[in-house]
């Protein structure tokens, strides 16, 4: 009977992983929507892509200032007056004549509308004018800054890139470890239960005078031992499942379905000599296009502050629409005039204090600093490259060593049962193997998605496409 009762507790106990394993391959959550969800929600991401939109709209900006920039400027003014007593005259020309002429009373009635004749004096005044201006010679300072522009939008163009293969390998770390510490925490909980079936069948036994008080002892701190692992994966789990959440923008329930033993078999069979990774590395990533792209900003600006020195030459012209009466609110055709002008602007700098001087430098030392900046960030790459390379060809070594553990520990545990079925030996050591068992599975599982890790992870650092991995999955 004791037998009977301990095969079916340890077929019980691979049923339980099995299923769950089962069932996380026919339906849940798989890596690729996950990917699609932390994209699509991703707040980092989206402000990359705004910036790639402002960059747009930035070297339209500059562009438009190579076009002639026309301005209509309009103002009607009302004003009333209110004179001083003083300056209003007591006669009036037109009445001081004797005997004038024809000639001299229009003079004099000409002169006598001009003095004030009361103390209230309205004004009304029109003007309206249109005028444009064209820069003809900027010395290419206005080229230069469409030329910085055209490189801003394509660095934040591939800044986007960047930012959304950074956002993969983020969702594929926290997807897979979340996996992990649920399976953790399902195979410490089947130990657990383990431990308690167990330690309460010991009990059984002791009362009866069938097994020593240690193995009574050994029983209780299995289980004391076991407690604190699974409270400790509980916490590791919820934090995962945070994690995941927080990056995913998932909010409702879900169930993970991964496909790990197919993936770290496949893999696992993936081969890239480490200088191929390197020139890889050199060709592909986007960190070094990144770098090449702000070396290339700063020449251009260097060359426009070397330009400051020489001069501007603008076409402009305008016209304008006037009138002005002081009799009367009303305007009509007669009252308006014209006036027009056209011309060229000739600007030189001749002393400016020494600013485009320091300007020049400026633009000299950041230029020097962009060109470090590529040495330092080609010099990352490839450490990141070696580093990533080892990781992975070792996760490949691991793997094969783990799988020959579980199957060590597996063939430990039937000799085990076949020890204690043929009364040659104690359940102590089936229990005991039953430990080693699932401490295989957890390292076996730790193998499998520490290779499936570094395989995302090294082909981040060969600059390969992570998106169409995903796809492929």
């Amino acid at each position: 009977m004791k037998k009977m009762i301990q095969k079916m507790l340890l077929a019980l106990s691979l049923l339980v992983i099995w299923v769950n394993t089962a069932h996380a391959t026919t339906n849940g959550l798989t890596i690729s929507t996950a990917v699609e969800m932390a994209l699509a929600n991703n707040n980092e991401l989206q402000m990359a892509k705004e910036d790639v939109r402002i960059a747009e709209q930035n070297y339209k900006e500059v562009r438009g200032q190579l076009f002639p920039q026309i301005n209509l400027n309009a103002s009607y003014k009302l004003t009333n007056n209110q004179l001083p007593k003083s300056a209003i005259p007591d006669f009036t020309l037109s009445g001081a004549l004797d005997d004038p002429s024809a000639n001299e009373s229009i003079i004099a009635g000409m002169l006598d509308r001009m003095l004030p004749s009361s103390r209230n004096r309205d004004e009304v005044s029109f003007t309206g004018q249109l005028s444009l201006s064209q820069p003809i010679f900027l010395g290419g300072k206005l080229i230069d800054g469409l030329r910085v522009l055209d490189k801003v939008k394509i660095l934040q163009e591939k800044r986007y890139e960047l930012e959304m293969q950074n956002t993969i390998i983020t969702v594929v770390n926290a997807y897979y470890d979340l996996y992990l510490a649920e399976e953790g925490l399902s195979i410490q909980r089947q130990a657990l239960s383990n431990a308690e079936l167990h330690l309460q069948r010991v009990t059984n036994l002791f009362s009866q005078g069938l097994v020593s008080e240690y193995d009574k002892l050994r029983a209780e701190l299995e289980v004391s031992r076991l407690h604190p692992e699974v409270l400790q994966y509980e916490n590791i789990k919820n934090l995962a499942e945070e994690n995941f959440k927080r990056i995913t923008g998932i909010t409702d329930e879900f169930q993970l379905n991964p496909v790990i033993y197919e993936n770290s078999i496949a893999f696992a069979d993936f081969e890239v000599a480490l200088d191929d990774a390197l020139s890889s590395a050199g060709d592909n990533r986007l960190e070094l296009f990144l770098v090449g792209i702000s070396t290339e900003i700063y020449q251009v600006q260097y060359s426009a502050e070397q330009k400051n020195f020489l001069p501007n030459i603008l076409l402009q012209a305008d016209v304008t629409r006037y009138a002005q009466r002081t009799d009367s609110y009303n305007i009509d055709g007669n009252d308006f005039g014209t006036m027009g002008s056209v011309g060229l602007v000739f600007q030189m700098p001749l002393f400016t204090g020494l600013t485009n001087t320091a300007k020049k430098l400026g633009a000299k030392h950041e230029l020097r600093r962009a060109e470090y900046e590529s040495m330092n960030t080609t010099e990352l790459i490839n450490l990141e490259v070696r580093q990533t390379w080892q990781s992975f060809d070792q996760s490949k070594r691991v793997l094969e060593v783990q799988e020959m553990n579980l199957n060590l520990a597996q063939r430990a545990l039937n000799i085990a049962q076949a020890r204690f079925e043929n009364q040659a030996g104690i359940q102590l050591e089936v229990f005991d193997a039953q430990i080693q068992y699932n401490a295989a599975q957890i390292a076996l599982a730790q193998a499998r998605i520490g290779i499936i890790k570094d395989y995302f992870a090294l082909n981040k650092a060969l600059g390969n496409n992570l998106n169409n991995i995903i796809g492929e999955l």
